[in-house]
């Protein structure tokens, strides 16, 4: 529609012809590589690389961060909350092994559960730490809590 829309002056913008790689690609993707009546199979690599390649349009942002400073203080933001975020995170992880020993402790081998399974069980320290993240989200934690009482 761009294309159409712009025809004489189009292809002089890098961006469009960018945009129009990558649209032609995705097409011929479409058309050819995905087509049950052709079955082409040997040239699977190439939709793998059109995959990548549309990847590439977020590189656009970049443009609109130039035009926008606005955007540019959301994504500065975005960056200097990250370091941070990995200090939560870690220190969530320190609550969570505390809490998977305890549990390990107080629930291990020898308890005979109801809800409890081979998957979600306090018998070692890697399987009470994920039923304890699944805990944390709230998913079935009311029937853990009856099974361990």
């Amino acid at each position: 529609m761009k294309a159409i829309a712009f025809y004489p002056t189009y292809l002089k913008n890098n961006w469009n012809k960018f945009d129009f790689f990558i649209v032609a690609a995705t097409l011929l993707d479409y058309t050819v590589f995905s087509n049950p009546v052709l079955e082409i199979k040997s040239l699977s690599w190439t939709a793998q690389i059109t995959k990548i390649i549309r990847l590439f349009r977020v590189t656009r942002l970049l443009k609109l961060m130039v035009q926008f400073k606005g955007l540019a203080a959301i994504i500065e933001t975005i960056t200097f909350s990250i370091s941070p975020l990995f200090n939560v995170f870690g220190l969530l992880m320190i609550v969570l092994a505390v809490f998977s020993v305890m549990c390990c402790s107080f629930f291990g081998r020898g308890y005979a559960p109801l809800i409890l399974s081979d998957s979600k069980n306090f018998d070692n320290f890697l399987e009470a730490m994920l039923l304890n993240m699944a805990l944390a989200t709230g998913e079935d934690w009311n029937s853990v809590m009856y099974d361990t009482a």
